[in-house]
């Protein structure tokens, strides 16, 4: 008789479900790839404060504050110097627009009309990573935090770099003062969700591939 093409598939078994199949993965990679290091210029800092904060500038010749960014604020110490600096980098992007030391005699003045907000003046380096004859700039400047116990936090952390700045013998020779345009609001800016030495130097994120451990390079 005539052999039915289902009875030839149950003795081959290619209709069983259960039929156990031998499947084989192999990886898309044979070895993983070499560690990618990113380098920003904060190696070997100490972190004193950070958070989210909205940065401003005060433009002098209209006689108002021009916002500068919304992004991570960090206070970071050199452990060997002990010198401070604040340094800024905008969201999405990681621009930094705020690259400035912090010296003895530097102080923060309360924004009028807001306890959460702070301004003081810096001599910044932020746009001199943009474009390098640029150079430094005499600002002054506004940050604002999300609320007052972050903006407290802040300011003690601002006092105590200052503080350990006048012993390691920075001192500003005149930056601009926060009392040199008197009393100026940030009106309905939206809540955030110093000559004397050097700055170091804060470079935009640099990728780098690390040395395999084969050697070096």
């Amino acid at each position: 008789g005539k052999t039915s093409a289902s009875a030839v598939a149950g003795e081959t078994g290619e209709d069983d479900p259960e039929r156990e199949v031998d499947i084989q993965f192999k990886p898309a990679l044979a070895e993983l790839p070499p560690e990618i290091v990113v380098k920003t210029g904060e190696e070997g800092e100490e972190l004193a404060f950070v958070s989210r904060a909205k940065l401003f500038r005060f433009d002098g010749p209209n006689k108002a504050w021009k916002e500068r960014g919304v992004g991570e604020l960090k206070i970071l110490i050199d452990p060997a110097t002990k010198r401070a600096r604040v340094i800024m980098r905008r969201d999405g992007t990681r621009k930094i627009c705020a690259n400035h030391a912090l010296y003895a005699g530097m102080q923060l003045q309360p924004m009028e009309g807001s306890d959460k907000a702070w301004t003081y003046g810096a001599v910044d380096f932020a746009d001199a990573a943009e474009q390098e004859e640029v150079g430094a700039t005499e600002d002054l400047l506004a940050v604002r935090f999300k609320d007052p116990e972050v903006a407290a936090s802040f300011l003690a952390a601002f006092e105590s770099a200052t503080l350990a700045a006048r012993g390691a013998g920075a001192t500003s020779t005149g930056a601009v003062s926060a009392g040199s345009v008197g009393a100026i609001s940030l009106g309905a800016a939206p809540d955030a969700g110093p000559s004397g030495g050097a700055v170091r130097p804060a470079s935009e994120p640099v990728v780098a591939m690390a040395p395999t451990a084969g050697g070096e390079g």
